[in-house]
């Protein structure tokens, strides 16, 4: 798994509205997960909100 930074300011990521959600991952993603968050200082929710995002850019995905 590869975490990207995505250009938005984590303090942006973190006022924006949230929905909560449940998703079932390996327990390899689950420890990737857990130790980029711990490398980045910040929470699982903004490791997989950037991953989304750089994954959506990358592809060109566009939700307008």
């Amino acid at each position: 798994m590869r975490i990207e930074i995505y250009s938005i300011p984590l303090d942006k990521i973190k006022t924006m509205a949230k929905k909560a959600i449940t998703v079932r991952i390996s327990n390899e993603a689950d420890s990737m997960l857990k130790k980029s968050a711990q490398l980045k200082e910040t929470s699982q929710a903004n490791i997989i909100e950037q991953a989304i995002r750089s994954y959506t850019k990358k592809e060109k995905i566009n939700i307008n």
